[in-house]
């Protein structure tokens, strides 16, 4: 018997628990959560959930919409950088960009800008028709239902959102710029629609996982509301640093925490839930991996499989702004307001329950590509009346990134390498979309916004609004819009670029699954939580079914 402690430093929840569980988790961020709840309702097995962070109740921040940008420096964050960009971030401190992802219960629903977008219907398909069996539209639309709480009636009588689920999802517009984004898109010919509903293409006001005012994490929605059962335990401030093989079975996990390191064991199964850096960093760490990475680092190998390759990730490009006449953007003097605490204190309304920076969504289509979508974004910052209109890619990017040890130490970050903008491809989606699909279309729209460009270096070296002057404006202000996915790819049996098969198995090894963004075969054409909360739920179905399938007792 071994005895651990989660919660805060003043709110200890004390537990024992045997050293060989049914399940061990590893990672209690947004996949993690989900999947610690959906395996803890078999009350006959027992499920332990290992969080590197801290309790996301020490962070009263993290439950106030309005608030999601102070979380980025905190050590509720991993605090991960790029390495400096060859192409690209040109005008970011060493040409890297941040990378935040969450280190905390929660995880990067913890930290992100809570916009639930379920991408393009075309993306799951493509999933499907590229060897990943059961991973349709048609066949995930379900998950994505039975997580939802939606409380958007007209939504939900659609049959394309659910009203039972943990997760509660919102409409969040807040000031009247989300309704002029969306009027200006059916100047434009788009329709106002539900972009997650049965159509993708057309605006939207945004909906977010914010439910009676606040941030509606997977910690809060799904992991809390579980913690009560006796066959779950979850330890905070465990680091996982090796997943201990015998031959080619997972059977344990090495975690360090209070400086020891201690192991667990998995009678059934390891479930590896720490994202796209996380996932593949303790794989490689633990001998799964590329053959000469892993030699070059004397790591023994286990298994030679191309963990980390496959990164991919939306990219954020910064520079176009929109003037407005009228204060009625989210501003200091409105922030600081005693109305806007007391709204919010006494009737959890206004403007600390916005979503941060987004109140808009839209698909839109890109002709001939009738099947290439893309998601734009409306943005404000409180600090001043503004609006900017954010163009990330709208075809997926077609080069991939890496994510590669530093070292054997797992205190070290991994080498994390975008290759942003590395394929000229990319560079010309963007030239294209910067200047037609934002200022151009938005200031000919009857909106009132007047665009203004700003962070540009340099402005008399190039003829404004060339193809060279949106070029340089996209190499230089390039950032990540925080959707790293692909470091485990799903594949078919024939696919030698796949980590993991279509039931989450890493290849070649049992007892082993991988469940998270770095699963993706393709990056969804939208934001990832909702997707990877899909795939977590999918995932708990697919590992109970195997187990009654195979008829273990244990």
């Amino acid at each position: 018997m071994i005895r651990k402690f989660i919660g805060s430093k003043n709110s200890f929840w004390e537990c024992q628990y045997n050293i060989c569980y049914g399940y061990i988790s590893v990672g209690a961020g947004t996949s993690g959560c989900v999947v610690a709840n959906r395996l803890s309702e078999d009350s006959q097995q027992t499920v332990l959930l290992l969080e590197a962070g801290g309790d996301d109740s020490d962070y009263p921040d993290i439950q106030i919409p309005l608030f999601a940008p102070r979380l980025q420096k905190t050590t509720a964050n991993w605090n991960y950088k790029t390495v400096p960009q060859k192409y690209a971030c040109k005008g970011l401190k060493n040409h890297q960009s941040n990378w935040p992802r969450g280190k905390v219960l929660g995880g990067t629903s913890c930290l992100n800008h809570m916009q639930y977008v379920r991408g393009s219907r075309h993306d799951y398909d493509l999933w499907a028709e590229l060897g990943c069996q059961g991973w349709s539209y048609r066949e995930v639309l379900p998950y994505f239902i039975k997580s939802e709480n939606n409380t958007n009636k007209e939504y939900v009588e659609s049959g394309y959102h659910g009203s039972t689920g943990p997760m509660v999802i919102s409409d969040v517009g807040i000031t009247p710029l989300c309704r002029t984004f969306v009027r200006a898109g059916q100047e434009l010919g788009y329709q106002a629609r539900d972009c997650n509903g049965q159509e993708q293409i057309g605006f939207m006001v945004s909906q977010c996982n914010v439910g009676d005012g606040k941030r509606t994490s997977t910690s809060a929605a799904f992991l809390k509301p579980a913690m009560a059962r006796k066959n779950l335990h979850v330890v905070t401030h465990a680091h996982a640093v090796k997943i201990v093989f015998e031959k080619d079975t997972a059977n344990g996990i090495v975690f360090r925490r209070n400086g020891k390191l201690q192991t667990v064991q998995a009678r059934r199964e390891i479930v590896l839930c720490q994202g796209a850096i996380g996932t593949p960093q303790i794989l490689m760490l633990s001998g799964v991996g590329p053959r000469d990475h892993l030699q070059s680092l004397q790591i023994p190998l286990v298994a030679d499989l191309p963990v980390g390759d496959h990164l991919q990730d939306h990219v954020f490009v910064d520079g176009i702004e929109f003037e407005i006449d009228d204060p009625i953007s989210i501003t200091d003097q409105l922030v600081n307001s005693l109305k806007a605490n007391v709204d919010y204190e006494v009737f959890k309304k206004g403007p600390y329950t916005s979503a941060a920076t987004n109140e808009g969504v839209a698909f839109i289509k890109r002709l001939p590509m009738t099947h290439v979508t893309s998601t734009r974004i409306l943005s404000y910052t409180y600090w001043q009346d503004s609006v900017r209109a954010d163009p990330h890619l709208k075809r997926k990017p077609t080069l991939r990134g890496t994510i590669r040890l530093r070292s054997d130490n797992p205190d070290d970050h991994p080498i994390i390498d975008p290759n942003y903008l590395s394929d000229i491809a990319d560079v010309n989606s963007l030239v294209e979309d910067l200047p037609t699909n934002s200022a151009q279309r938005m200031r000919s729209s009857n909106t009132g916004l007047e665009p203004r460009i700003g962070c540009y270096p340099d402005p008399l070296t190039i003829i404004p609004f060339s193809d060279a002057y949106w070029e340089s404006l996209a190499r230089h202000n390039t950032m990540t819009l925080y959707h790293p996915t692909g470091t485990c790819k799903m594949g078919h049996a024939a696919d030698t670029t796949a980590v993991v098969d279509p039931k989450l198995r890493v290849r070649g090894l049992r007892n082993l699954r991988v469940v998270d963004a770095s699963i993706m075969p393709e990056i969804v054409t939208g934001n990832t939580n909702a997707p990877v909360i899909m795939i977590a739920e999918k995932a708990s179905d697919i590992i109970k079914a195997d187990w009654i399938k195979s008829g273990a007792k244990l």
